[in-house]
Order: C-alpha cells, then sequence, then structure tokens
C-alpha cells in the first residue's frame, strides 16, 4: 500500500470526514480538529511525512521492519599468523609484495 492510500485508510478508521477540497484537502475529526493534505504534493516524500504526522497524531505505530544481521566478514576469516614468517607467505598468496 503507498503512503497516500494510507493516509486515506487511516483517515477513514479515524472518522475523519472530508470538509473540502481547493487546493488542499481538508479533513475534519469527530473531535473537532482538522488535517490538511496537500492535492498536488511538490516534494516527493511529501505523503511519507504526511503518514508520519498522521501516525503520531492518532497514536498508530508503524510496523516495524525485521533487519538481517550484517555478517562479520572478520569472523570468517580463521586466519591467525603464529610468526612473520606465516604472515609473508599469506600476503604473498593474497597477491601482496611484503616490504
Amino acid at each position: 500500500m503507498t503512503p497516500q492510500e494510507q493516509v486515506v485508510h487511516l483517515l477513514d478508521i479515524g472518522g475523519a470526514v472530508l470538509v473540502r477540497s481547493n487546493g488542499h484537502r481538508v479533513y475534519r475529526f469527530p473531535d473537532g480538529t482538522n488535517w490538511v493534505t496537500p492535492s498536488t504534493p511538490s516534494d516527493c516524500r511529501s505523503w511519507k511525512n504526511n503518514l508520519a504526522d498522521l501516525r503520531r497524531r492518532l497514536g498508530v505505530r508503524a510496523d516495524k521492519k525485521v533487519r538481517t544481521p550484517k555478517t562479520n566478514l572478520r569472523a570468517s576469516v580463521n586466519f591467525q599468523p603464529s610468526d612473520k614468517t606465516v604472515w609473508r607467505e599469506y600476503l604473498t598468496a593474497a597477491g601482496v609484495q611484503p616490504l
């Protein structure tokens, strides 16, 4: 669902009624407060920002996205050089010229 559709859905759930739509859409909630949305937003993030403001006003929490943990690339390499000779061999095998 797009942010614009989510805003309209939350306005319906909150009981808001469209009062007018001349340049801006003005909605009125049952408690008498107004909510204004632009008819033609100029910013690409306008609907996302409007949705965030409406969620805060209505006390609705957004669904959290589950993030996958990043893998530790250093932990995947189990190379522990014991002395400088082994380390030089490792660098040479990796294509790096030791000093």
